[in-house]
C-alpha cells in the first residue's frame, strides 16, 4: 500500500469518528451555559452542554464552560484532556447539580474540538 493510500484511509478513519464524536450532540438536545443557569432544572438531569472553556484548574479536574455571560463549572473526575484551553469549544455530557448554589456539570464525557459543526 502507498503512502498516499494510507493517508487517505487515516484521514477517512479521523473524520469518520469525529463525526460519530459528535452524532449525539444534536441543536435540541445541547444546552447553554445561560440556558443551565436560567431554568430551574432538577438536581441530577442528564445534559449535554456546549460552550468555550473559560477557565481551566488541571488540578482539581475542573474547567468552566461559558456563553460570554454565563457560566457552569464542568468536574470530569479524571485527568482533563491536555488541549483544554481557553476558547476553546466543548460539548459536554453529564449530569447537572447544584453545589453551594452555583451549577455544576459532573462530566461523563468531553468532547474537544467545534461543536458548532454537528451541534
Amino acid at each position: 500500500m502507498t503512502v498516499q493510500a494510507k493517508l487517505v484511509i487515516a484521514g477517512l478513519l479521523l473524520v469518520g469518528g469525529t463525526v460519530v464524536a459528535f452524532a449525539g450532540a444534536s441543536p435540541e438536545a445541547a444546552w447553554t451555559p445561560q440556558r443551565a443557569v436560567a431554568e430551574a432544572t432538577p438536581a441530577g438531569t442528564h445534559i449535554t452542554l456546549k460552550g468555550a472553556v473559560g477557565e481551566v484548574h488541571p488540578d482539581a479536574q475542573l474547567f468552566t464552560l461559558t456563553d460570554g455571560t454565563h457560566n457552569v463549572t464542568v468536574h470530569l473526575g479524571h485527568a482533563l484532556p491536555g488541549e483544554i484551553q481557553p476558547g476553546l469549544a466543548v460539548v459536554s455530557q453529564g449530569t447537572l447539580v447544584l453545589d453551594d448554589g452555583r451549577v455544576l456539570l459532573r462530566a461523563d464525557e468531553v468532547i474537544l474540538g467545534c461543536p458548532s459543526k454537528y451541534a
